[in-house]
């Protein structure tokens, strides 16, 4: 009669590959960490803002200097228009183009009824020629991430979209991989 052997923790234990050590996984260890932070903070970036009625906007001019650099993307928030006062960032939109402006408010007049903002990048030397009325609920700037904008910007290319998904797709692939080396056992029963 045959006899059969019962795997236990300690059989299987000894049949177990070694797990690997050394700086490949170290560098693989960071750079899926490195892409998963990338992939959060992106999409944190572009979509968590709008479920709280915020906006998320890229910095395309330094006209604001260190206050939201150039690549910056400033998540800025709604407020009463009645709130904002002279030294508050704003964020108007132009009257010719429609783009978002973001300048600090100089100087606040009242006219037929209406709050006349004057506005003026920190960086540049002059105020703006244009004068803007305060909506009744006024966008200001919460928080600038310096750099996110660029990686945004890259992100809404064709060629950016496929990086992520073969980023993301790697990143699968790896979980996969290293889910499978971590669970190789030999089976419970045996034949001896």
């Amino acid at each position: 009669m045959a006899a059969i052997t019962i795997a236990t923790p300690r059989h299987r234990a000894a049949h177990r590959r070694p797990r690997r050590t050394g700086a490949g996984r170290t560098v693989l260890t960071a750079l899926q960490a490195a892409v998963i932070a990338l992939l959060a903070a992106t999409v944190l970036a572009i979509l968590v803002p709008g479920v709280f009625g915020w906006q998320a906007l890229v910095v395309r001019s330094g006209s604001m200097g260190a206050t939201a650099p150039t690549g910056s993307v400033v998540l800025a928030r709604p407020v009463p228009g009645s709130q904002v006062a002279v030294g508050d960032v704003v964020v108007m939109r132009h009257a010719t183009s429609g783009l978002p402006v973001m300048h600090r408010v100089t100087q606040i007049d009242q006219a037929g009824g209406q709050r006349i903002v004057h506005t003026k990048g920190d960086a540049n030397p002059a105020p703006d020629p244009e004068l803007y009325v305060l909506p009744a609920k006024a966008t200001v700037p919460v928080l600038a991430i310096p750099r996110l904008g660029y990686l945004i910007g890259y992100l809404q290319t064709p060629l950016g979209r496929w990086v992520m998904v073969g980023l993301a797709g790697l990143l699968m692939m790896s979980a996969a991989i290293r889910r499978s080396r971590g669970t190789d056992a030999p089976p419970l029963a045996q034949p001896a």
